[in-house]
């Protein structure tokens, strides 16, 4: 029999409700796991007018966070602040992302929003409301003399050009043209500002820090890859005749049953099910591969991407029993039933052959239909 392990205290991760309305714990820190948006907020907050490209006096104050919450994922006008849409802005996205963020514990519905801002997210980029496709006018010709503007190409991204600056000097104001990769005239190219917090790689200033997509991808991913932890108030049912066999595929589960079997191999006593039972009742067990794992979603009837690294299992003494006589029989070890009552799952399985003459009880070798009322 396996040997109770010794309590191993493990760092408690960030909690979990399972589609199945029970709780687990991830391998996730919940101080970690909102680190790196804690990190993108400071940076966005701590971006303001002009080195944002910011320059009109309703915007020079704001920051690229406001931008955020004012616009939602969608770009913004040249040099303003732009129009809130109401019910669709950043600020209802923004405050769904510090409740999920800062939450100790991950809902289905708080994923299912982070999966749902993600997939809006994919499906902007790329199209006119990407913030590096936002189209403005680029001067092309212009008055030499007063800077103003006789014709103009579209520009993607930004408006602070080489040209932009030219015309505004000519017109006695100070306006530099900004970095040249914020702006281009393909598009899908530029990488301004509002680009950067939102999709960018954290590659190009001023935003040289993870954007807000990559971060929801991460969490995500952190979200599909953490391993989980089943606990006690939730243990993982072995119930009806198809969970025995089920269970068994799990390696701690059948060492159990296996190494009482053996160690009761060639004498007359009972096997040992309430002994079992308790162990199973009093400890946690680890689950040590992928393929034991999906036995024990199987069991617990959970469709997720996660592997289980740690769980309690609730079963039966008839379950234990009928284990036993599973694996009994694949090691060709003879066992019976020493029925005393009519339930042949609550009479003791004892070792070896049935005693002669017992003409009135069944061989082990029918021990499925025996099996039927367990």
């Amino acid at each position: 029999m396996v040997a109770r392990k010794k309590p191993v205290r493990k760092k408690k991760g960030m909690a979990v409700k399972l589609p199945d309305g029970s709780k687990a714990t991830t391998d996730i820190q919940a101080k970690s796991f909102r680190q790196e948006f804690e990190i993108w907020e400071r940076k966005a907050e701590g971006l303001t007018g002009d080195a944002i490209g910011m320059i009109s006096p309703e915007a020079s104050g704001m920051s690229l966070l406001d931008l955020v919450k004012n616009q939602g994922i969608a770009g913004r006008v040249k040099g303003k602040t732009g129009t809130k849409i109401k019910g669709k802005g950043g600020v209802q996205i923004f405050k769904a992302l510090k409740s999920i963020f800062n939450s100790p514990s991950m809902s289905p519905e708080q994923e299912t929003a982070l999966k749902a801002l993600d997939s809006v997210m994919d499906g902007i980029q790329g199209t006119k409301a990407d913030p590096r496709n936002i189209i403005f006018s680029n001067p092309s010709n212009w008055d030499d003399d007063n800077g103003t503007v006789i014709s103009t190409k579209p520009i993607y991204g930004h408006y602070r050009t080489d040209q932009y600056e030219i015309v505004r000097e000519l017109k006695d104001e100070d306006v530099p043209a900004k970095d040249s990769e914020w702006y281009n005239t393909s598009p899908n190219t530029a990488e301004p500002p509002m680009w950067q917090v939102l999709y960018g790689d954290g590659n190009t200033s001023p935003f040289n820090s993870p954007s807000l997509h990559t971060i929801v991808k991460n969490a995500l991913k952190r979200l599909d890859d953490a391993k989980l932890t089943i606990g006690k108030d939730n243990p993982v049912p072995i119930e009806g005749a198809k969970a025995a066999t089920t269970a068994l595929t799990i390696s701690v589960i059948r060492q159990v049953i296996d190494s009482a079997l053996d160690k009761g191999k060639g004498t007359t006593g009972s096997f040992p099910d309430s002994t079992i039972y308790r162990m199973f009742k009093n400890q946690s067990f680890d689950i040590r591969n992928e393929k034991e794992s999906d036995a024990v979603k199987t069991l617990k009837n959970l469709n997720i991407p996660n592997e289980i690294e740690e769980c309690w299992f609730k079963l039966s003494r008839r379950q234990i029993k009928r284990m036993a006589v599973i694996r009994a029989k694949s090691k060709g070890m003879a066992m019976h039933f020493k029925q005393t009552s009519g339930d042949v799952a609550r009479s003791p399985l004892k070792f070896g052959e049935r005693p002669e003459p017992d003409e009135q009880k069944k061989s082990f070798d029918n021990w499925q239909d025996m099996l039927v009322r367990l």
